[in-house]
């Protein structure tokens, strides 16, 4: 059964004792590691999708899902509990003129089987804060488009856009 198969499982039929497993990688190249977080207690260990097995470490976070303009980009919110402040640490090594946005990956699994990935969301931060002990990051698709090639409807160029 594929890892698809299995996830369809179990939000249809919801078994006792399978449950998702929700995960965060946080990553930028000045860091000085990759981070991989979960919210199970003790850790896990667990295989990406490059087949890599990974150690994600046990912490408390939550997210959200929310849109903050009315179009049809959504964005996760992830406040984490940075106790030893590393990843506040971690954005002081990456110089305020640097261009790069830290990479965040959201994975999930079903508890039964850690050797597929249920659901992945590849982001870029869009803004991270930090208080004492605590880790904010926004973050959203990224965006490919920068150019902005399209062409611009407006009311000068095009007139017969007006109601009449």
């Amino acid at each position: 059964m594929t890892t698809r198969a299995k996830l369809r499982r179990l939000l249809t039929t919801y078994p006792k004792a399978d449950y998702i497993i929700d995960t965060i990688q946080i990553s930028h190249s000045k860091f000085s590691k990759v981070y991989y977080f979960t919210r199970e207690v003790g850790g896990l260990t667990a295989t990406i999708e490059s087949g890599q097995v990974v150690d994600f470490e046990g912490i408390n976070f939550e997210y959200d899902l929310y849109s903050a303009k009315s179009d049809l980009d959504k964005n996760f919110s992830f406040t984490l509990s940075d106790l030893n402040n590393q990843l506040d640490d971690e954005l002081d090594r990456i110089p305020l003129d640097d261009s790069e946005k830290i990479a965040v990956i959201y994975r999930n699994y079903n508890a039964s089987d850690l050797s597929g990935v249920g659901e992945l969301f590849v982001l870029e931060a869009i803004n991270v804060s930090q208080e004492k002990g605590r880790f904010t990051v926004t973050a959203g698709a990224p965006q490919l488009n920068w150019a902005k090639t399209g062409i611009t409807y407006n009311y000068d160029s095009f007139p017969t856009l007006r109601a009449l």
